[in-house]
């Protein structure tokens, strides 16, 4: 279960085997954050993808916060090098002139019942990708029923590919 943020730390990788389900207790401070530096290794299969789910028995979209990529690529529109600070956390930093910036993988993923809020202008996605880098590699996720964004892209250059957002 995930009570709580979890920051992965630069320099950490978080590991997640196939057909693993987490789930979330509801809340705005239930995500999980990859820092600049770290990665991400989530490889489910079709057969055995990985789950991140909210634990309440009856869940319903923005009862957690989902998960939160930060990366060293560059931001959209920006002077190269130009950082920016997380929407749900101003101390956290992304964004940098790393085009090719490797934050893992996340592959047959589902991220469901997301998009937790602070206040009308500061709520999570189901997946916030900020400045994430072509080294990455995102594919065959499904986000069904966030309270915001399924996804949120804040710069980078990474390829997603069969995505499915449902309900958000």
């Amino acid at each position: 279960s995930l009570e709580g943020t979890v920051n992965v730390k630069a320099g950490a990788t978080l590991t997640i085997p196939a057909g693993t389900t987490i789930k979330a207790k509801k809340g705005f401070s239930q995500y999980i954050l990859i820092e600049r530096g770290a990665k991400i290794m989530a490889e489910g299969t079709a057969a055995s993808p990985i789950i991140f789910t909210s634990a309440e028995a009856v869940p319903s979209s923005t009862d957690w916060g989902g998960i939160i990529i930060n990366g060293y690529a560059p931001i959209s529109g920006a002077t190269a090098g130009t950082e920016a600070l997380t929407e749900v956390d101003n101390n956290m930093k992304y964004g940098g002139t790393n085009a090719a910036d490797n934050s893992g993988v996340l592959k047959y993923v589902i991220i469901a019942y997301t998009g937790a809020r602070s206040s009308e202008s500061i709520e999570h996605n189901g997946l916030t990708l900020d400045a994430v880098g072509t080294g990455t590699t995102i594919e065959n996720i499904f986000i069904p029923y966030s309270g915001d964004d399924a996804i949120e892209f804040f710069g980078g250059t990474v390829n997603v590919t069969n995505l499915l957002a449902v309900n958000s």
